[in-house]
């Protein structure tokens, strides 16, 4: 009786345990007129190059958070000399709330033809350990 006790406690546990160690993931289809365009995954409080060349690279700065399945989405972009690390040009997207696997989006144009899109997906994202 003990055996089976302990074994039906030790199920309990792995079955519970993927929700309770559960992240967060943001898909982010990204469009930044000259600068970048394409689809990235990062993660609420993550750094990612997401286009490097021979002379600069582009980062993207998530400082976002998830409560009560409620994201708020913080984003920078980072475009960095390589050769001079200190010559950047620093763009702050707009924040974003939007509920855990909906999808949200943003498009700014202005007179000059400049254009930043993006759209985003937040969903959990289960540890690849479990």
């Amino acid at each position: 009786m003990a055996r089976r006790l302990i074994r039906l406690a030790v199920m309990m546990v792995v079955s519970i345990s993927p929700s309770v160690y559960a992240q967060y993931v943001t898909e982010l289809n990204l469009m930044i007129r000259g600068v970048y365009q394409g689809k990235v995954e990062i993660g609420l409080q993550d750094r990612q190059v997401i286009k490097k060349n021979e002379t600069t690279q582009v980062i993207l700065y998530s400082q976002s958070s998830v409560n009560d399945d409620i994201a708020t989405l913080h984003f920078v972009v980072v475009e960095q000399s390589l050769s001079h690390p200190q010559d950047q040009n620093q763009l702050v997207l707009p924040t974003m709330i939007t509920e855990v696997n909906s999808e949200a989006g943003v498009e700014i144009s202005d007179e000059h033809g400049s254009n930043i899109h993006y759209q985003v997906v937040v969903r959990k994202d289960m540890p690849s350990s479990y």
